[in-house]
């Protein structure tokens, strides 16, 4: 498997810690961008990504752990039957029978329901919802982890951001988007996690991303220029 790879080893990675923005002191550790449990370790054995990664606080990072938990839990379910998806559920398989984190899944079962504020949901539809705020500040770090590691830039650690989940019949925003020319498409391993992104309307405007999660869950991000 190969080592991780700190994209942009030059830049400012060693002198800022981009979870809090201030200057990085003793203990420090490393963060995958997005976080590593992405990967199973079936699939970090078969492809060995090279992971973004940049050292932070120790206290920082540890911050983020159980909303991260929260954020694979909650969306594996919708990557039922992808590549990525099935290596998941087969770790899921063995974490099931040891009980492992058994509080968390049965939240994420919770999630799901056959009515939307009280109205049954017709031809054995089901509804499944998140915990907003859990949901979108893992969003928003994964963000921060990719701006400041393209731009050298700390995000804060709070932004009025709009977000859209979604696997099939993408919103009109979404396609427009996609027939922008000349947007490189990123990411480690594609089938785990990859991203697109532009900024509108330069030079001050509007940011978009859009980040395709284990090869199904696409989920997209505008927020406005900070400047």
């Amino acid at each position: 498997m190969n080592k991780d790879l700190d994209v942009g080893s030059d830049k400012l990675k060693t002198v800022l810690c981009y979870l809090c923005g201030k200057p990085l002191s003793e203990p420090t550790n490393v963060d995958h961008i997005p976080m590593k449990q992405l990967w199973t370790p079936e699939i970090r054995k078969t492809h060995g990504p090279n992971l973004q990664t940049r050292r932070v606080h120790r206290q920082c990072n540890s911050d983020y752990q159980l909303d991260e938990n929260y954020f694979l839990a909650t969306i594996l379910p919708l990557a039922k039957g992808s590549y990525a998806g099935e290596s998941h559920y087969r770790k899921l398989a063995t974490d099931i029978i040891s009980k492992k984190e058994l509080p968390l899944k049965i939240q994420v079962l919770n999630e799901f329901s056959d009515k939307v504020g009280g109205i049954h949901l017709p031809n054995s539809k089901i509804a499944k919802s998140f915990d907003t705020r859990r949901f979108n500040r893992i969003i928003w770090k994964i963000i921060r982890g990719l701006f400041f590691v393209h731009n050298d830039e700390v995000l804060p650690v709070e932004w009025p951001i709009l977000r859209d989940v979604f696997i099939d019949n993408p919103p009109e925003h979404f396609l427009l988007f996609n027939s922008l020319p000349n947007i490189s498409e990123h990411g480690a391993y594609p089938g785990v996690f990859s991203y697109r992104y532009t900024k509108l309307m330069e030079p001050d405007g509007l940011h978009y991303w859009a980040m395709l999660f284990l090869d199904q869950i696409i989920i997209t991000v505008s927020f406005d220029d900070l400047k």
